[in-house]
């Protein structure tokens, strides 16, 4: 290493990071930077896919940083307890422990129930379990279901930075060099092949799964010769050797590493295998010269030629992001909203859009004033205050038309609301009809002091698909992994925000699928689309049909597209309804 060493080391599988897109990297900085708000000073926690850097070996990376960190933190999960990399990582931490003679130093994050933990016959032919079953462990298996700014979650990784804070004072006796093992060799150069790169016992293999991408058709390897798995002491690339790389991690594995700082000199081509793509790799501030030289010869051209085509892309396009604003509930929960700048869009889909229905076109410019709109949708969190409240005694907020209903059908909370499945705090609030989201906007309203309501189906829309008319809200071609839909096969909702990737060019989540989001706008609104004030008391009167939009859980491809139009009566409540709100007025935060 070439400079400070880490202070700890986050030992986890990816396919657990992968599983929860990110959540894991997500936890591992957010708890990095709670810690430098207690005690002033950086705190470094290694984590394999940002501190190895491409070419560098895993296991004596790994073993380095194990033969210098302070704290041990094991994210415990089924998969960890069956890694033999998690597991290797612990027992050499565990000697490292013994030796300096301390007993406080492994901090275990409890993430998901762990059999070997809680069944006392399973723990008794585990070693490993039962040490980790006698340590004090931090329990996040409830967290893991909220955002990181939700109050609870904030809570609770202070707490942690505190007793790591506590525990710092007590660590000047580990600064003194260890038993530390021999520092790693310099990442070789690119084309070369390192013994060190191979997975023990030490082989002469000259196809590592780390070496440089191969020349194009040049390879004399047979195509169907697979990489070594990467060394004990590493976090595997799904936990479980053998699987397919395409489950390395969270990310696009398909993305390149970050690449080593060294400038190689010439070198000879070597044969290296086909197709082998270096793994997902991470590099510590902590590995590399504060300055690092950089060979700019070098810099590749698919670099330089991406750089130019991102340059002209913002040079002829307005940047769509606006700004952002919070709102907070009577309960303490927080309502997060993004702005969409004013200015033209294209709503409607096109001939070119195979699966478009006729009611969504013709595809037509329409131009639209500044708003704001939730981020997410309305989550059960969120809707607590408004069931635990006056929302459903407080006639002031319902229409004339629902409030009969409500009486007639004697409705006193969504109808899933007592629902396992259905009611966790950061998933969407479902069964509520749209007299209900009606009712929930004019409450909020009321108890916040902004003029909250529900959006127009052309809010929604260009909120969904940025100005240039996106099918989805990713681009034009469907992607798995980025919605909760039918395809998913999860069966129900997930937290708002669980696919990060399939964001808006807004910023807005789970625009497509998840749930159907009730409208304001009524029924057989036909194009071109007229804008106008649908959030009048005369436009919300009466008992026609309202409009829905994004899909849901439920819904296939077709249904979740950005220009999808459905509707249903404003008394019909389901298990995917739900629904989002939006403003007119500048919300706090903005600079209006």
């Amino acid at each position: 290493m070439t400079g400070p060493p880490p202070d700890a080391l986050m030992s986890y599988t990816r396919v657990d990071d992968q599983n929860t897109d990110g959540y894991l990297t997500t936890f591992c900085e957010k708890l990095s930077g709670e810690v430098y708000l207690h005690t002033g000073q950086p705190f470094h926690i290694f984590q394999d896919i940002k501190d190895i850097a491409w070419g560098q070996p895993f296991k004596q990376r790994i073993d380095a940083a194990l033969a210098s960190i302070n704290f041990f933190l094991p994210i415990l999960t089924p998969s960890f307890f069956t890694s033999p990399f998690c597991r290797s990582e612990l027992e050499k931490f565990l000697a490292r422990e013994a030796r300096l003679g301390r007993g406080d130093l492994i901090l275990p994050v409890y993430y998901i129930n762990v059999p070997a933990l809680e069944k006392p016959a399973l723990r008794a032919k585990d070693p490993l379990a039962q040490t980790i079953a006698a340590r004090q462990r931090m329990d996040w298996r409830k967290l893991r279901f909220e955002r990181f700014d939700s109050p609870r979650v904030r809570r609770m990784l202070a707490q942690m930075a505190e007793q790591i804070a506590t525990a710092l004072e007590q660590v000047p006796a580990l600064d003194a060099p260890p038993e530390t093992a021999p520092p790693p060799p310099p990442a070789p150069p690119v084309g070369s092949v390192s013994a060190d790169e191979t997975s023990p016992p030490p082989a002469t293999s000259t196809t590592p799964a780390d070496a440089a991408p191969p020349p194009p058709a040049t390879s004399a390897t047979p195509a169907d010769a697979a990489p070594p798995p990467p060394p004990a002491g590493s976090a595997p690339e799904n936990g479980k050797s053998g699987d397919p790389p395409s489950q390395a991690n969270g990310r696009d594995a398909t993305q390149p590493p970050a690449l080593a700082t060294q400038s190689p000199p010439a070198q000879p081509a070597r044969e290296r295998p086909r197709q082998a793509e270096p793994p997902p790799e991470r590099r510590s501030a902590a590995d590399t010269p504060s300055r690092p030289r950089r060979d700019r010869r070098l810099l590749p051209v698919g670099v330089l030629l991406a750089l130019l085509v991102a340059l002209l892309f913002f040079a002829v396009r307005e940047w769509p992001f606006g700004g952002v604003a919070v709102i907070e509930l009577p309960n303490g929960a927080t309502m997060e909203f993004v702005e969409v700048p004013a200015g033209p869009f294209l709503m409607g889909s096109n001939d070119d859009d195979e699966l478009a229905d006729d009611d969504e076109k013709p595809q037509h410019e329409l131009t639209l004033d500044t708003y704001w709109i939730g981020k997410t949708e309305v989550t059960n969190a969120q809707f607590r205050p408004f069931v635990e409240g006056d929302g459903y005694t407080n006639r002031d907020y319902w229409t004339d038309a629902g409030w009969r209903w409500r009486e007639e059908e004697e409705i006193t909370q969504p109808a899933f609301w007592d629902n396992a499945d259905r009611n966790g705090d950061q998933q969407p609030v479902v069964g509520i009809s749209w007299y209900e989201a009606v009712a929930y906007a004019r409450w909020l309203s009321a108890q916040t002091g902004q003029a909250l309501r529900l959006p127009t189906e052309a809010e929604w829309e260009k909120a969904a698909r940025g100005p240039d008319g996106l099918i989805y809200p990713w681009g034009d071609a469907w992607k798995e992994g980025r919605a909760n839909t039918a395809e998913a096969g999860i069966g129900t909702t997930t937290p708002v925000g669980s696919y990060p990737e399939g964001a808006s060019p807004y910023g807005t989540l789970d625009m497509a699928g998840n749930v159907w989001e009730w409208i304001a706008t009524q029924w057989r609104k036909d194009y071109p689309y007229a804008v106008e004030d649908e959030w009048t008391v005369e436009y919300l009167a009466g008992n026609s049909a309202r409009m829905l939009r994004g899909g849901s859980w439920f819904s296939e491809q077709k249904f979740v597209r950005g220009a999808n139009r459905s509707d249903n009566n404003p008394r019909f409540r389901n298990f995917s309804h739900g629904l989002r709100l939006a403003s007119h007025s500048p919300l706090p935060g903005s600079d209006e």
